[in-house]
């Protein structure tokens, strides 16, 4: 657990936030038709690198991994849930791809993802995006003082269940 100790270490983090979800967003405009999963992963790295931070899941092992965790980025394809590793696979029209990344940033730590359709997604496809965003916006809508984690699950299940 990291605790702020002043205004300086939230403007640290707030930093690494916003280059991190620039990145972000820019690997995820790369995950188009024809492109392998592995190119979006030294994307990643290397505008991490040059923004001066440095991969945060890139050989991170905890002690019951037998092997470390091989990339900086996760990226999740259609049926995989969280955390599959880039490989030679190639998106494919329809795909409905999940890119997670996390940097430490002036000794913070950032991690944020994003679900996008790569070309033209189904109906099924842009239902399931748009579920997931707003269950997320419902979860954070959930948090404030006061309230239990519990809150914040039954608004993301709540959300999701009344949308199928």
């Amino acid at each position: 657990m990291t605790i702020l100790k002043d205004i300086e270490d939230i403007n640290k983090l707030k930093e690494g936030g916003k280059i991190l979800a620039s990145i972000l967003r820019e690997v995820a405009q790369k995950a188009v038709v024809g492109t392998k999963t592995t190119e979006l992963d030294i994307l990643a790295e290397k505008m991490i690198r040059e923004a001066g931070g440095r991969p945060s899941f890139k050989n991170y092992k905890t002690p019951d991994d037998k092997v470390p965790y091989p990339a900086s980025l996760c990226v999740s394809i259609n049926e995989e849930v969280v955390h599959g590793f880039p490989s030679e696979r190639i998106l494919k029209e329809g795909d409905v791809v999940s890119l997670d990344l996390g940097m430490e940033y002036k000794g913070f730590y950032t991690d944020m993802a994003v679900t996008a359709p790569v070309g033209q997604a189904s109906e099924q496809a842009k239902k399931l995006i748009a579920t997931a965003q707003e269950a997320l916006n419902k979860g954070i809508s959930a948090v404030k003082s006061e309230a239990f984690v519990g809150d914040i699950g039954q608004a993301v299940q709540s959300c999701a269940e009344g949308n199928g």
